[in-house]
């Protein structure tokens, strides 16, 4: 796809170093590519810095994953999808394949699970920029969605992720609309599984 100039109707979904790029749903407003962001200074105050700020080397981040088959037959259409996810900190949970592939609907699945580690990345650097220019949240509601489809190279790929925050403010100082446009950007721009991944993310505020 070609790029738009600064205000234009469609964007490339990633720049020329593949990383992801942040589209602004708001009819009017102007769209920009992480390369063609300006750079917001965000001030230190009374809440923690950025949680990037914390890192000054390589962290690990561990799960372990478990499948048996059981007493299924190993054939594709009967091996059982649901598998376990257990993390450091003791938590454990059912995961399975997307209905499609023949996983169990109760469970969440890899796909799910992408789009729910984007929109909780971006949500918790939001909420760190926005605690940083003393403004108060009640509320963060985002009814996220992943469109699978195939990409570029002809594979199927999760290529864009829909955010669509709704979020409730407090007491008397709310943002402007240029000044909500620069947190997202910003929460965005520090979200380390938004700059992990080549996945095309915009924000579309309910």
């Amino acid at each position: 796809m070609p790029k738009a100039d600064s205000c234009g109707a469609a964007i490339d979904a990633s720049d020329s170093k593949g990383n992801a790029v942040l589209h602004r749903a708001r009819s009017g407003q102007c769209r920009l590519t992480k390369s063609e962001r300006p750079n917001f200074s965000l001030k230190r105050d009374g809440c923690e810095r950025l949680s990037a700020l914390h890192i000054k080397s390589m962290s690990e981040h561990k799960v372990t994953l478990k499948w048996e088959r059981g007493e299924a037959e190993f054939s594709y259409q009967k091996y059982p999808r649901d598998h376990t996810w257990s993390f450091d900190g003791g938590h454990t949970m059912t995961a399975s394949a997307a209905p499609a592939y023949l996983g169990n609907p109760a469970n969440v699945d890899p796909e799910e699970a992408f789009v729910a580690s984007l929109a909780s990345c971006h949500m918790l650097t939001f909420l760190s920029i926005a605690c940083k220019q003393k403004f108060v949240l009640d509320s963060y509601e985002d009814e996220a969605v992943g469109h699978m489809e195939k990409n570029a190279d002809g594979k199927l790929a999760i290529t864009q992720v829909e955010l669509r925050p709704k979020i409730t403010w407090s007491g008397n100082r709310r943002p402007s609309a240029e000044e909500l446009d620069k947190m997202h950007h910003a929460a965005h721009e520090n979200c380390f599984i938004a700059n992990s991944v080549k996945t095309n993310v915009t924000v579309a505020e309910r």
